[in-house]
């Protein structure tokens, strides 16, 4: 982990070089809270240790494969349809259709407006066809399960477009095993061939009782706000890109790259690390060389 915990109000000044293995508490003395939060990073320590041993940093664990697609559409709405203002991420997800419902299409992504009325790019939804038809200039969209709708621009209204996905994974990240929510993000919002290294973004936080109130004491059957309790290290991952030249890749993991519209993964599945090794001397004692 890169954040420090050995500052006000955590202490946590746990030192490797001093082999502490554990915190022996004593019945009648005080336990201080920095011996609570280092009890926690000594079994850390041994988890990473070990895992250092089986996995390469940032390797994927299970799951997280990353997919692109190159087969989707834009929709560039209006913004405003029958005096209501449009928020786009209210369709993220949605099936939606037409007035006569011959066209049928899923929201796999959003974009809000961006700029200034008239400068800018419009609130636009990314689909996924279902039908052969597609929504046309100006045509109202409806969502299929409830009253939302909204209205494409009456010109230039759809293209082709590019996202990319991933699945729910376990990735091996700063020595912890960090879990990846499914997730899909647009390449190239109005065209097919994007250039673009996809990867994961890293963040880490200190969630207290403000970020999140269920950390508050719940020990009266309710949340208590007198009593807001221990804070929490968060380590959160989001799919994310970057541009093909490289820059400032300070946490972030690349995972595929894409140039012109054509795919290059740079990690398939597990990332072995020292057991990977062994397994190759071993293969190599027994059947000596391969010519592939």
């Amino acid at each position: 982990m890169s954040l420090n915990f050995n500052v006000d109000p955590y202490y946590d000044d746990f030192d490797q070089t001093k082999n502490f293995h554990r915190i022996l508490f004593k019945p009648g003395k005080a336990v201080q809270a920095r011996e609570l939060t280092q009890s926690q990073t000594i079994l850390q320590d041994q988890i990473t240790k070990f895992a250092d041993n089986i996995f390469k940093q940032n390797s994927p664990v299970t799951g997280g494969q990353v997919t692109t697609n190159f087969d989707c559409y834009y929709i560039k709405l209006q913004t405003t349809y029958n005096n209501t203002n449009i928020d786009v991420t209210d369709f993220d997800n949605l099936l939606i259709t037409n007035a006569t419902g011959t066209v049928i299409a899923r929201v796999i992504a959003v974009a809000a407006a961006t700029g200034t009325a008239g400068e800018g790019d419009p609130p636009t939804i990314i689909v996924s066809y279902k039908t052969g038809n597609h929504f046309q200039n100006n045509d109202v969209i409806y969502d299929v399960n409830s009253n939302l709708a909204a209205q494409a621009i009456v010109s230039g209204a759809t293209g082709q477009s590019s996202t990319a996905s991933i699945a729910q994974g376990v990735f091996y990240i700063l020595g912890n095993f960090v879990q990846i929510q499914a997730s899909t993000i647009i390449l190239d919002k109005y065209g097919k061939t994007p250039s673009k290294r996809i990867g994961l973004s890293i963040t880490e936080t200190i969630y207290d009782y403000i970020n999140d109130p269920s950390l508050l004491d719940p020990a009266v059957g309710a949340s208590n706000y007198q009593a807001p309790g221990a804070d929490r290290y968060v380590i959160s991952l989001a799919l994310d890109t970057r541009p093909i030249q490289l820059g400032d890749d300070q946490n972030f993991v690349e995972l595929v790259r894409v140039t012109d519209g054509q795919v290059s993964p740079l990690v398939t599945g597990s990332v072995y690390n020292v057991i990977d090794d062994y397994f190759a001397k071993r293969d190599y004692e027994t059947n000596g060389d391969y010519v592939v």
